[in-house]
């Protein structure tokens, strides 16, 4: 044990180890090979399964076989689990039922002597994820060890403070926990927000039809059928080509009625051109020219921390079909299928991978083409023509032909003014919740961090000092490590199967709140 001189500790506390709270040890993987391992009633878990809380789903089990035939071992009701590999390093569980592991996680197994203060060391884990993820990195693929966790100081509380302190994180928690919730639902509503504005643009009903405005002025107005057709009509006659080929005209059979004055056009009818993204990984730069590709585009938006660039020599490669300008829509065709942005004015591109170039002719204006492409309108159509399991994809010749809503150029203006001011309200809500979940997580550290430096409950100076705890367990496993070694020197008796659990296979069931060990707040209240 080895103490930490930085923290000043509350009397009745005392610096330790994790190490020194009880065993530690770790779970293994049966043979797959054997399928008889995994057909057993021991529920075995992952490091995938760990919710941090109460592990109440487990999707697999292994047999009494499996637990003698491999390094997994059966962990008592109330342990600590910690994931030490990968992308989950330092997420928590702890145990609702006798259960096994594989060689992911590590376990504090729960005894009589350090049960109660499991809820405690778990909390204090919780507060130090950044840390192990920290001690996690450097090698190819990030972990932690037994060593490493064993040997992270932790300050002890004596055994009544720690269940102040338990019942205090409950409950602040618990709140936090309620208003972070409230801040997502607020973030699904604004998703379906969008969509709806998005939907109404599309339809007619999100401003006056210029059919209804022409009929209360007593104006003409130029509809958007005659509109294309005029388009189409200055398209063949500048064409050069010995042979002009007719854009495609949509399929209307199964396309909801437009209002008055709108038509339906194919993305190739209302596009000048339209291009495809070289089929190659770009070789990326420091710095360059930007390419844009499906990491970083959202819908109407460039991600511009996600931005990669390209040397002079690979832009000029990559923009030989067609030199994306400003207003030109990047269309994902795979991926994040569907998404649809046009390029701003301060930005001069050239494609990724998995990416088309559409370019708007006079027919229709650049935002309000990027605003259809977004729309579930054009999502409705696409959906049933995605391909692929592994890479699923729009196929070209498939999005050439999606239907565009088209309604006459000046309703189009307006539509897309008024998209901008509902989606820009939208814009500062969603800003204003990701602050407030940013705000939310500096509170629970701060709550955390006062917690175990003994500023969140009063230190009452009638409770048994923590050292006393401490002695009991070391003097647990003194008395543990000796009756093995006894039985190491006459000789292990022949293997014995496991304990039976209590179930084949826990029911799924709805976890207790992110963060809370099972039982904690039952404890603190005794």
């Amino acid at each position: 044990m080895s103490e930490n001189p930085r923290i000043a500790l509350p009397m009745s506390w005392v610096m330790s180890e994790l190490g020194e709270l009880g065993k530690w040890t770790s779970g293994g993987t049966p043979s797959r090979s054997n399928g008889k391992f995994y057909q057993g009633e021991i529920p075995w878990i992952k490091s995938g399964d760990l919710p941090d809380g109460a592990i109440r789903r487990i999707d697999e089990s292994i047999s009494n076989e499996a637990i003698q035939g491999s390094s997994a071992k059966v962990y008592p009701v109330g342990s600590l689990l910690v994931a030490m590999y990968g992308a989950t390093i330092g997420k928590l569980g702890v145990t609702t039922c006798p259960a096994a592991s594989n060689q992911a996680c590590a376990a504090l197994q729960a005894s009589d002597q350090n049960r109660a203060i499991i809820p405690y060391v778990f909390y204090y884990l919780l507060s130090k994820r950044d840390t192990l993820i920290e001690l996690g990195q450097g090698g190819a693929q990030p972990n932690i060890s037994q060593t490493i966790l064993k040997a992270l100081p932790i300050p002890v509380a004596p055994l009544t403070e720690q269940q102040r302190i338990v019942a205090a994180l409950d409950e602040r928690l618990s709140e936090l926990d309620a208003s972070v919730a409230s801040l997502e639902r607020a973030e699904r509503n604004l998703v379906r927000y969008r969509a709806a504005v998005l939907a109404a643009a599309c339809s007619g009903k999100l401003v006056p039809t210029e059919a209804d405005l022409a009929r209360r002025t007593g104006r003409s107005y130029e509809p958007a059928d005659q509109l294309l057709a005029r388009i189409l009509a200055e398209r063949r006659k500048a064409n050069t080509k010995a042979k002009y080929e007719e854009p495609a005209q949509p399929d209307t059979s199964k396309l909801p009625k437009l209002p008055e004055g709108w038509a339906w056009a194919t993305v190739e009818q209302v596009s000048s051109q339209v291009v495809d993204c070289p089929h190659s990984t770009a070789k990326f730069a420091a710095s360059g020219h930007p390419c844009l590709d499906t990491t970083c585009i959202k819908p109407g938006r460039v991600v511009r921390e996600k931005l990669r660039y390209v040397s002079a020599a690979i832009y000029e490669e990559r923009i030989a079909r067609l030199k994306p300008a400003t207003q030109d829509i990047v269309f994902a065709r795979e991926g994040t299928v569907g998404t649809a942005v046009s390029i701003p004015a301060d930005i001069s591109p050239c494609l990724g991978q998995r990416v088309m170039l559409m370019r708007s002719s006079a027919c229709i204006a650049p935002a309000y083409y990027e605003c259809a492409l977004n729309s579930d309108v054009i999502k409705n159509q696409y959906r049933s023509k995605i391909v692929g399991s592994t890479a699923p994809h729009l196929n070209v010749a498939d999005v050439r032909v999606l239907a565009i809503p088209l309604p006459p150029l000046a309703e189009q203006e307006r539509i897309v003014a008024e998209v901008d001011r509902h989606l820009s309200r939208a814009d500062a809500l969603a800003a204003s919740i990701v602050q407030s979940k940013r705000r939310a997580q500096r509170l629970r550290r701060a709550i955390l961090a006062a917690a175990f430096q003994g500023r969140l409950v009063p230190q009452d100076p009638n409770d048994e000092p923590a050292s006393v705890l401490l002695d009991r367990i070391r003097a647990q496993a003194a008395t543990a490590e000796a009756a093995t070694a006894s039985v190491s020197r006459r000789g292990r008796p022949p293997a014995q199967p496991a304990a039976p659990v209590a179930s084949a296979s826990p029911p799924a069931m709805t976890p207790k709140r992110r963060g809370r060990p099972p039982g904690s707040k039952n404890k603190a209240k005794a």
